[in-house]
């Protein structure tokens, strides 16, 4: 009788400790699933906040006209390299199909790092091409222009010889010292563009979606 008991008692233990492990699975799955829905609306929220600002951006460039200022690229492609702009805090892709190119460039993937070699039309006539080397951290001039479709705009650079392109650190040391004397004004100065065109850009906008609903 007092084994029988002692079975039963074993038994009705590990039943408790059975339903108890289902209801831990059950907990983290469903804890599981909720941090994957949030995860899921914060890239959602951040796809959208990305894709609003360059829309914002595109109108902007599209009022204002082309807009010119260093970049220092940051990835090579085979036809293409990422430049931020850090003046206007984008990044955008320029492609080589849109330069004026004498021929196919030339991507040299096992460098270190990675380097695209760009041959321009020469237009001074002495020299029938000019040779440009893009890689990690070179500076070159971006040329932002609108496109014909609303809020898009495209990034181009400007022609220039390996051995006259400026240098990183060089940028740097001009950025700092121009912070340093002027900057505060500058920085007034755009803020005070930005504000008068604001109302005239959101308003474009506001055409523009009801347009598209």
């Amino acid at each position: 009788m007092a084994k029988l008991k002692a079975k039963n008692l074993r038994e009705e233990d590990l039943n408790d400790k059975r339903e108890a492990r289902k209801a831990e699975l059950t907990a983290f799955r469903e804890i599981a699933k909720i941090c994957g829905h949030c995860n899921d609306k914060k890239t959602a929220a951040k796809t959208v906040s990305e894709a609003s600002a360059d829309t914002f951006f595109g109108l902007f460039v599209k009022h204002v006209g082309t807009l010119e200022e260093k970049g220092v690229v940051v990835a090579v492609l085979d036809a293409s390299f990422d430049v931020p702009v850090f003046k206007y805090g984008v990044v955008k892709r320029v492609y080589v199909n849109r330069l004026d190119m004498a021929r196919d460039p030339e991507f040299h993937e096992n460098a270190a790092p990675p380097r695209l070699t760009l041959y321009w039309k020469s237009k001074d006539g002495v020299n029938p091409i000019v040779v440009q080397e893009i890689t990690i951290c070179t500076v070159v001039d971006v040329v932002l222009s609108a496109l014909p479709e609303p809020t898009k705009y495209q990034a181009v650079i400007k022609m220039q010889p390996t051995a006259e392109a400026p240098k990183l650190s060089d940028l740097l040391a001009a950025n700092v010292e121009k912070l340093g004397t002027d900057g505060e004004a500058s920085i007034s100065n755009e803020d005070n563009v930005l504000d008068m065109r604001a109302e005239t850009i959101f308003a474009d906008l506001g055409s523009l979606l009801c347009f598209h609903i």
